[in-house]
């Protein structure tokens, strides 16, 4: 026996819907699923009345009274206290089921399905708000211009002027490098070339 057969009916269609793959429930499981995210969504649009979410699941799903009160009961087992939700979880439904539709039309080949669900997508995820376009200007490169000291720029480039640097010397002149770690020129190996 699997992990799956050994779950509760309201556990399979919960891990269905949190893993976006119904295939391994039954067509029952499946009806009770998009029942469930009907009661839940109508739960998150404020639709506290439990009498108006009864006749709209007799109505549109065929439900008796009490079957259509225990999909109530189930979708609160199923998805917690909804009255606190945050919209965004209507919000992921909403992308979900645009997504399925344009993958839908993908495999039809139809553009202009595609076109919609992704106009749908865009306006779901807040991208099609002319207020948040990029800004060009904000994606140019920072130029900062280095202002050295008019003394540190002279000496820069009185050694620019000299021709060759010899850093060691350099570094040494400075306190940077004792007389330890130089070594003459003539005692430095040359590397053996591969």
């Amino acid at each position: 026996m699997s992990k799956v057969d050994r779950m509760t009916r309201l556990d399979r269609i919960k891990r269905a819907i949190d893993d976006d793959n119904d295939a391994w429930l039954s067509d029952a499981e499946r009806t009770e699923k998009v029942e469930l995210l009907t009661v839940c969504s109508m739960l998150l649009n404020a639709t506290k009345n439990t009498g108006a979410i009864i006749n709209m699941l007799r109505k549109e799903h065929g439900l008796s009274e009490r079957q259509a009160f225990q999909r109530i009961t189930d979708a609160k087992f199923v998805f917690g206290n909804v009255f606190s939700m945050d919209r965004s979880f209507e919000r992921l439904q909403a992308y979900k089921r645009a997504e399925h539709a344009w993958k839908l039309a993908r495999r039809q080949r139809n553009p202009d399905a595609m076109t919609r669900a992704n106009d749908q997508m865009m306006k779901i995820v807040g991208a099609d708000d002319p207020n948040d376009a990029i800004d060009p200007t904000k994606l140019e490169p920072s130029v900062y211009k280095a202002v050295l000291p008019a003394e540190s720029n002279k000496a820069i480039k009185a050694l620019l002027s000299k021709g060759a640097i010899d850093l060691g010397s350099l570094l040494a002149e400075h306190g940077l490098l004792t007389d330890a770690d130089v070594l003459p020129a003539d005692e430095v190996e040359e590397e053996d070339q591969p």
